[in-house]
């Protein structure tokens, strides 16, 4: 008769802490202790349904756990293929070494600046040129289109003279040979460009070069047969 009521009084603490473990949805613990009572009373209602129960929320919670990790899974892996693509990307994007890529002008490198001025001191220096050539010309068809014709007695012979102002073809040589001294001078100082690129010297105010070129001087003398120029 002890042992009956024991184990009745046994059944009975099984149950409320099988019924608590469930309410607090600790299924592992209320599964348990549901085991336990069907142990003792396989027949019991009660305890086979709410252990049948436990075993699904179980169930339920291990498949949930399994689709959770997989999903984990799955987003790491995605994230490992974005940060490729973007390295990639990256990569991609990289600046290429400056001989393989036409870059804007602010971002050029020195030695192409250097040709730049170089190519525009080189256009200045054909403008001179051509400068001085046309104020040459030009200064001699002055001359010839401006002179004048002069009628006189001379001896009781009547003479036609032709007089020319050379004040023009003057102006015009003196013009253009300061244009071609000009010009030559930005010639030499390119071709000599490469070798004082690490020096601060300017080559216009070498003594030697500073007299090597001739410059002309003219001076105008007027006289009764026109104007006379000495170089």
């Amino acid at each position: 008769m002890s042992a009956q009521i024991q184990k009745a009084d046994e059944c009975m603490k099984s149950l409320i802490l099988a019924d608590n473990y469930f309410k607090e949805e600790e299924w592992e613990k209320a599964r348990d202790r549901y085991k336990i009572l069907l142990e003792i009373n396989p027949k019991d209602p009660h305890a086979q349904k709410q252990f049948d129960l436990c075993e699904e929320r179980l169930k339920a919670a291990s498949e949930i756990s399994e689709d959770v990790a997989d999903k984990n899974d799955l987003a790491e892996e995605e994230n490992l293929e974005n940060e490729e693509i973007q390295q990639a990307n990256i990569d991609g994007n990289e600046v290429k070494p400056a001989e393989n890529v036409d870059l804007p002008v602010q971002y050029q490198t020195q030695a192409d600046n250097l040709k730049i001025k170089k190519r525009d001191k080189s256009n200045r220096a054909d403008l001179l040129f051509t400068a001085g050539g046309v104020s040459i010309a030009g200064g001699i068809a002055a001359s010839l289109l401006l002179s004048k014709r002069e009628t006189k007695l001379n001896d009781g012979r009547i003479i036609t003279e032709t007089r020319y102002s050379l004040l023009y073809t003057g102006i015009g040589i003196v013009v253009g040979g300061l244009c071609f001294s000009s010009g030559t001078k930005i010639k030499k100082k390119e071709s000599l460009q490469p070798l004082n690129t690490d020096l601060s010297y300017n080559y216009s105010h070498s003594p030697s070069n500073r007299n090597s070129y001739s410059i002309l001087n003219f001076v105008v003398y007027g006289n009764e047969a026109g104007l006379r120029l000495t170089f």
